[in-house]
């Protein structure tokens, strides 16, 4: 074989590779409930401040406080998005990406602005978090 021959090669096995995982991605659907309360919103730091807007989005669907909502999960990955101001003064948000176990049919979010993640998801293992421009 000349370098050309294996380089066709290695791009139709890489090109198959690729076309089969997406089409093989394993869907399934689960109940994502937001369970984050206005105290668990609340920054304390100089006083106790609470957000003038907190969104969650789950897979960028909005669920809101106390709601529930059907998600689609791909290879068990689900983005929590969150969004968050206080007044004109600070604005954020992040996502962070959580592996969902299989045996998990619903999960609850909650939130903590002392932890790394804040988004916490019980028996879901943390993936990454990325901080997104707003």
């Amino acid at each position: 074989m000349n370098k050309k021959t294996i380089f066709k090669s290695f791009t139709i096995i890489t090109s198959c590779f690729f076309l089969s995982t997406a089409i093989c991605a394993a869907k399934r659907t689960i109940t994502v409930k937001n369970s984050i309360t206005k105290k668990m919103k609340q920054y304390k730091k100089f006083g106790t401040h609470t957000p003038s807007r907190f969104t969650i989005k789950a897979n960028n669907e909005l669920i809101e406080q106390e709601k529930e909502s059907k998600i689609t999960l791909i290879n068990n990955k689900l983005d929590v998005r969150y969004d968050y101001a206080f007044g004109s003064r600070r604005s954020g948000a992040k996502v962070v990406t959580y592996d969902i176990p299989k045996k998990m049919n619903s999960i609850t979010i909650t939130f903590n602005w002392k932890t790394e993640w804040r988004i916490l998801i019980d028996g879901a293992k943390p993936l990454s978090v990325k901080e997104i421009s707003v």
